[in-house]
């Protein structure tokens, strides 16, 4: 019995020992020691890093940013000082095959890309201007208004940001993995009036548009598409589909131009910037968490 009693008191001492080194070498061989032990959401600390905050505050100083207090007013300083360097970059698209995935469930694209080619800012700024010009006079809007931004991260994404935001429009964003169900949401909940989204997307659009109730997505009976065309061989496949979910959408009362036309509407149509506030919403953002609805 004392035996026993021995190797429970040593295996005791063992775990309470091993224990305390774990401490003792969390405490002094921690990389970030100076993190104050403060209770979560931890806030801004440590010279302004954003920690699990659950308010935004204010811009304490612009002076970091060149005196710029709203995204528009950093994007035009950054014109303006840049000028002829380049602003962003973008590998055209040469040729687009397919392959069907072993069980047939899936199609996925294979992309052969060319060379990037560069955009400086002084050419940038033009682009942006078009655009934002351009959806004005397209959909119709007026500062205040709402566009949403339903597309794969690329060059067109934040060009129409960017745009959006030289006519003080507030951009909604939804997961282009999201189904219909989670645009239908966000478009019946913003009462965005302009959706922004990719040709491989129009799918989406139209079931969304063909499916839900026409009071739920109202508000929003324009769609700006962005078409990369293949420069070295023709993609019958996305030309037939493409116009298939454009025929779709028209049928459901909706006007869908390319992104090129729309630009050219700016070109013909030119409208002065309008400078937001920085009181002004941004960016209103939807995630599968916020729609419910799990992604592709």
């Amino acid at each position: 019995m004392s035996d026993a009693l021995a190797s429970v008191s040593t295996v005791a001492a063992a775990i309470a020992g091993s224990a305390l080194l774990l401490v003792l070498l969390d405490r002094f061989l921690s990389t970030n020691r100076r993190m104050p032990r403060l209770r979560k959401p931890y806030g801004v600390f440590n010279g302004g890093v954003l920690w699990n905050a659950t308010t935004v505050g204010r811009l304490q100083s612009s002076e970091a940013v060149g005196g710029a207090n709203t995204v528009y007013e950093l994007m035009d300083r950054a014109f303006g000082e840049y000028g002829p360097m380049r602003a962003v970059g973008k590998r055209p698209i040469l040729s687009r095959r397919y392959e069907v995935a072993k069980h047939g469930e899936r199609i996925y694209e294979k992309l052969t890309l060319g060379d990037y080619a560069y955009t400086s800012y002084s050419d940038y700024r033009k682009q942006v201007a078009q655009l934002g010009a351009g959806m004005v006079d397209f959909a119709k809007l007026v500062p205040g208004d709402k566009i949403m931004i339903y597309a794969e991260t690329r060059l067109e994404w934040m060009l129409a940001c960017l745009a959006a935001f030289s006519q003080s429009l507030t951009v909604v964003t939804i997961y282009a993995t999201l189904g219909g169900e989670g645009l239908a949401l966000g478009l019946a909940q913003t009462h965005a009036k302009l959706l922004v989204t990719d040709a491989r997307l129009l799918p989406k659009v139209a079931r969304a548009a063909r499916a839900a109730a026409p009071s739920a997505m109202a508000s929003c009976v324009r769609v700006v598409y962005v078409a990369e065309v293949p420069v070295l061989a023709r993609d019958a496949f996305a030309e037939n589909t493409i116009a298939g979910a454009l025929a779709e959408i028209e049928a459901a009362g909706w006007e869908a131009a390319e992104l090129g036309r729309v630009m050219s509407l700016g070109l013909a149509h030119p409208a002065p910037a309008v400078k937001p506030s920085p009181d002004d919403t941004a960016l209103i953002m939807f995630t599968s968490g916020t729609t419910g609805e799990t992604c592709d």
